[in-house]
Order: C-alpha cells, then sequence, then structure tokens
C-alpha cells in the first residue's frame, strides 16, 4: 500500500478508530483531531483557518481541499508545526493540552502503520535524547524577590551557652517525644520541632547582636534605640530570655504570682513587637509565612515553659499566652490581605506546560546516546533516571508534599519466607519487616499485584493526625516510547540490561539467561553508592537529599528546561489552580484534596492562586451564551 497525502491518511486512521472504539468515542477522538489539524496546523503549512468559533460550510471545504495537498513527510514536522500555531494564537493550556494530545494520538499511530516510509529514520533517532533548548543562564543567580542578601544573625551553634543548649535539646524532647511529664496534648513531627528550634535561634541572635534591653534589676523593661546601651552577654542567653517562667500552680501567693505571670506577658509582648519590627524594617522582609512560624515558635515555647504550670490543654489561664494569641490573630487578619513577596511570573507554569516541557523531555533524557550521538556516562544516566522519576512522582498523581519523597525510604532485604501467591520468576518489593519500628517514614512498596504503592503512616506526613495511615498507588502511566512509568521506576531500583541498539528491561521484571547474556548491566540508582535506605540519593555525596537540596534539584532542572524556578511546594498550588480553573466537579475537587492530604477549604483558601478575573471567567462565558441566545 502507497500513502501519499494526509487526507490518505485521515481516512485509514478513522477506520482504525472504528474497529477501535465505540461509535460515540471514536466519532469525538476523529472529530478533535481533525479540528487539531484544520485550527492549529494547517495555519503553520500556510493552508486556510477558521475565523469564528465554529468554521462555516465553506472554511470546511476549503480545508478538507488542503489537506488533500499535504504529503505524507510534512507529517514528520507536524508536532512543532502545532506548536508555533500555539504560541502565534496564544491558545490556552488546556487547548494545547487536549489537541496536542489528539495530533500526537494521530502521528503515534501512523508511524507504527507498515506503509510509513521513514521507519530506519526514526530508529537512528530512537535512543538519542531530543535537543531541548536551554539558554536561560545560571538558576542561582536569579531572584524572585527584590530583596537583598543580608548578613546572617541567628546565634550559631558555636556561640550557645552551655545551659541554652541544654534547655533547647529539653524543649526539642518536650514537643516531640511520645510521652513527656505533664505535657499538655500530642507530639509533633520532628521536622517542625526543628523548625521552631531554627526560629527561637534567630530571635535570640537579635536579642546577642540587636537588642538593647533596659533592666530594672534583673529584669528587662524595654529597649533602648540608644547605640551606648549594650547587648546582652552570651551568658545571658536562655529560653528564659525570651519567655520568663513563673510558678503559678504551687505559689505562695497566687495574687503575686499572677501579678507576675502578666508582668512577663507584657514583656514578651514589647520585645514581640520590637522583634517584629526589626524583621520587617531592619531585614526588609514582608513574609508572613516566616512571621506565623516566629510565633508559632514562641507559642510552642509558652507551652514548654508553662506546662506544669496550668491543666488546661489552651493555656488560657496563662497571661503570656493571651499575648501570643494576639500576634497571632494579627497575623491571620493581615493575611487575608497579603501579596506574594516572589514574583510568581519567573517561577509558574500551567500544569500541561510542566508535563510537555518538563517531566516529558526529562524522560526523553534517559536516553543512552545524547543529541549529538555520543555515549553517555553511567553517572549522567542514573542522575537522568532519578530526575525524571522524581518530577513524575510528584505530578503523575496530585502531588503530596515533597518531604514524604524526599525522606520516602525501601526495603533492602526481604523476608526469607515468600509470600503466598508469588509466582514463579514474579518480582515484588515488600515492605520491611520491622516497618512499624520506623513510623517517621513513608515506605515504597511493591504488592502481588505488580501495583507499587507509598506506606505513609500517620507519623510520616504533616496531615496524618487527621488523614490517617495512608497507601496512595504510583500510577504505572504508559510513556511515549511504549514503556510504562514502573519500567523506569524499577530500572532506577535494581538496574536494567541494555543490548547494543539501545533497547533495555529493567531489573524489576524476569529476565531469562539469554537475555542476560546478550546485554550489559547498568546499575542506576545503585551506581550512586547510597549509604541509606531512601529511594532518592545526592550523586555524589551518596546521602539523603535536605530540603534545600532536593527543591534547589527541581528548581535548577526546571530553570534550564523552561527558565522558570519551579519548586516542588508550587506543584501543588499548579494542580489545585489549574482543576479549579477547569471548571471539575466538586466530588472531584474534594478527591483532589484528600488526594494531597488536605482539605478542600485547604485547596480553595491557600493552593488556589487563580487570580480575580479567571474566577470571574467560567460564569461570563455562561453568561454571554445565554444572552446571546435570548436575544438574538
Amino acid at each position: 500500500m502507497k500513502i501519499r497525502s494526509l487526507a490518505e491518511v485521515l481516512v485509514l486512521y478513522e477506520a482504525f478508530l472504528k474497529q477501535e472504539y465505540d461509535a460515540k468515542p471514536a466519532k469525538e477522538i476523529f472529530e478533535q483531531t481533525l479540528t487539531a489539524l484544520s485550527r492549529y496546523t494547517l495555519r503553520g503549512w500556510g493552508g486556510p483557518y477558521p475565523q469564528g468559533r465554529k468554521p462555516t460550510k465553506a472554511e470546511t471545504d476549503a480545508a478538507q481541499m488542503f489537506i488533500e495537498g499535504v504529503l505524507l513527510h510534512q507529517l514528520k514536522s507536524a508536532l512543532n508545526v502545532q506548536a508555533k500555531v500555539f504560541e502565534e494564537l496564544q491558545v490556552k493550556p488546556s487547548s494545547r493540552y487536549t489537541y496536542g494530545s489528539r495530533l500526537k494520538k494521530l502521528l503515534d499511530w501512523v508511524q507504527q502503520q507498515d506503509w510509513w516510509p521513514y521507519k530506519e529514520e526514526a530508529k537512528l533517532r530512537k535512543n538519542r535524547s531530543r535537543k531541548h533548548w536551554h539558554g536561560h543562564g545560571n538558576a542561582t543567580i536569579k531572584h524572585v524577590t527584590k530583596r537583598i542578601r543580608l548578613k546572617p544573625y541567628s546565634l550559631r551553634a558555636d556561640e550557645t551557652p552551655p545551659t541554652l543548649k541544654y534547655q533547647l535539646d529539653e524543649f526539642y524532647k518536650f514537643l516531640t517525644q511520645e510521652r513527656y511529664p505533664q505535657r499538655q496534648g500530642n507530639p509533633i513531627k520532628s521536622n517542625v520541632a526543628k523548625g521552631y528550634i531554627i526560629y527561637l535561634r534567630r530571635i535570640l541572635g537579635w536579642f546577642y547582636r540587636s537588642a538593647r534591653p533596659i533592666y530594672n534589676g534583673n529584669t528587662i523593661v524595654d529597649f533602648s534605640d540608644d547605640p551606648n546601651v549594650s547587648h546582652p552577654l552570651l551568658e545571658q542567653l536562655s529560653l528564659n530570655l525570651l519567655v520568663p517562667k513563673v510558678q503559678l500552680k504551687y505559689a505562695h501567693s497566687k495574687d503575686l504570682a499572677l501579678k507576675e505571670a502578666e508582668q512577663a506577658a507584657e514583656y514578651v509582648d514589647i520585645w514581640l513587637c520590637k522583634f517584629l519590627n526589626f524583621f520587617e524594617e531592619d531585614r526588609r522582609s514582608r513574609s508572613w509565612q516566616s512571621m506565623q512560624v516566629t510565633i508559632s515558635s514562641i507559642h510552642a515555647l509558652v507551652r514548654f515553659q508553662y506546662h506544669k504550670e496550668t491543666a488546661d490543654c489552651k493555656y488560657k489561664d496563662i497571661p503570656v499566652m493571651a499575648v501570643v494569641t494576639k500576634h497571632l490573630a494579627l497575623l491571620r487578619k493581615r493575611k487575608k490581605h497579603h501579596k506574594p513577596v516572589s514574583d510568581v511570573s519567573k517561577q509558574w507554569l500551567d500544569l500541561p506546560d510542566v508535563w510537555q516541557k518538563i517531566v516529558r523531555a526529562l524522560r526523553e533524557e534517559c536516553s543512552y546516546r545524547s543529541s549529538d550521538g555520543h555515549l553517555r556516562s553511567h553517572t549522567a544516566l542514573a542522575h537522568s533516571f532519578q530526575l525524571f522519576i522524581i518530577w513524575a512522582c510528584l505530578t503523575f498523581r496530585p502531588p503530596r508534599r515533597q518531604q514524604e519523597f524526599r525522606e520516602l525510604k525501601m526495603a533492602l532485604s526481604c523476608p526469607i519466607d515468600p509470600p503466598e501467591g508469588l509466582k514463579p520468576g514474579q518480582v515484588i518489593h515488600p515492605l520491611p519487616v520491622d516497618r512499624e519500628e520506623d513510623k517517621d517514614h513513608g515506605y515504597l512498596f511493591k504488592d502481588l499485584d505488580g501495583l507499587w504503592y507509598m506506606d505513609m503512616t500517620p507519623e510520616s506526613y504533616k496531615t496524618g493526625a487527621t488523614y490517617g495511615h495512608q497507601e496512595p498507588k504510583i500510577p504505572n502511566e504508559p510513556l511515549a516510547d511504549g514503556k510504562c512509568f514502573y519500567d523506569y521506576l524499577e530500572a532506577f531500583l535494581y538496574g536494567y540490561y541494555r543490548d547494543e541498539q539501545g533497547n533495555w528491561i529493567s531489573g524489576g521484571q524476569f529476565v531469562d539467561d539469554a537475555a542476560r547474556e546478550g546485554g550489559r548491566w547498568f546499575s542506576l540508582r545503585m551506581h550512586f553508592n547510597p549509604t541509606h535506605n531512601h529511594v532518592f540519593t545526592k550523586p555524589h555525596a551518596a546521602t539523603p537529599y535536605t530540603p534545600g537540596g532536593f527543591s534547589s534539584l527541581m528548581r535548577t532542572s526546571s530553570h534550564r528546561l523552561t527558565g522558570k524556578l519551579l519548586y516542588p511546594h508550587l506543584l501543588r498550588d499548579i494542580f489545585a489552580t489549574w482543576f479549579l480553573d477547569q471548571g471539575y466537579t466538586p466530588d472531584r475537587i474534594a478527591s483532589l484534596a484528600y488526594a494531597m492530604a488536605h482539605s478542600e477549604k485547604t485547596l480553595r483558601e491557600i493552593y488556589d492562586k487563580r487570580r480575580p478575573k479567571d474566577k470571574n471567567r467560567p460564569i461570563e462565558e455562561v453568561m454571554s451564551g445565554l444572552v446571546q441566545q435570548y436575544m438574538s
């Protein structure tokens, strides 16, 4: 069979769709494919295109005539041509995704047909990474805020006097230990407690380097702006300097003790106002999140200082708690009118662009040859696989918090006795035998059905107290090269066999001796020689990622491919905003919120970044249709 034109291709494709699908979906797919061509592709070849929302009969006939003249070889450039038309017409992301997918589905089918004459050419390109245009400069020298870098003021570890170090250690135990004498409430996660201590060190650093307290005896009653007034000595720094401890429960005089507690509350109010002013004016910070954590750390410190003095879990009978609560309330009110500190335009990508410009590009970079045909190093390959898997895990399902993936672990040994139902040659990845001994981390595992899950205990993620034990599934999405996501995941974890043509099979599949002898083994993750059982590892240090390192890894790769400084937590905003903007049903939005491990209220109030005009657009479109319907 010799096929010469796009028109002949479409006749065969329509027949194929009718065989594969029921009548209604087959018709919808074919009509969307025609729209992808007539409205968004023919224009790039110099063809006609419809002027209105719905093409006229004359426009449809002109498009059909032009299609008959489009030769087969022109289909090789169809996706690039369509991408240029999208840019020229400023097509919205949802339409780009829909009609780009339809054209790609057509082209994928074409390339599988016996009559497609360019198979050898495609085969030569198969194992080469596509050239993705970079040219966005160095991500590390780009800034998304106008704030200049200032000298650090936090109290360093080597400056910490022994008494203060002991107090901070005891404060950490109070926050995190499962049982602590006379503590009101439950323990918090270790990373949250460490965050509080970081902010307490900043406040202590301010006391040591900037504050000039005025004393009345041994009591601080105010702060001076006079540069001749000296700062506190290192030996004077303690948690009692931040929140003075007053004995209330067993005081000899209740009235006198209450008066001292009220004076302590006034003192905390004075220095807290001074510090927040320093934070905004001297440090030029406008971040309400930083202020919120600052006040929250003092809130936690009040609980620690007075946990023996009250039986009220909300500490309503402790005067200093009223001061801290007042500042938190003021901050929440201010937060409603808060403008973003960073320039979101330097960070934001719409969801389809995240998949198309980053995730798809990273998958293509897993090829064993570079775009110029050179063999890539073992280390470069392992890095590419890891980077693609990180992005895919955070975008192939609604993204959970980066901490869950950064701290995700896996078992490094198997039980001696295989589980019942395991088939010969079947590979699974069980949870560790001592899983209950490490509840602070999620674990990756593969069950008897061949599906990968994350086992998340309530202790292993931020909202675990609300949503309990969860097992979110890792989706096994089909990919453009004929493989599925699990092939890449298991290749990264276990390594893969690769033949001279570049075809590979992951170590997670049963491989017979003939395949093993005919291929070369690449270990990928194990090539980094990790000294831990975290899934993701720093390539050179062979240690787990830190929060900053994980975020930097994603920011750098995003910037390299798109020029945008996209970071993990922003993906949660992007998902929420895109799905809300598409007008999905309430039950799907509720499911999206649950999958992201927070409430629908949080989804709408915190993660929805649509502008007012975007929120108005759906009803405006409905109103326009109604007006035209009844006014025509």
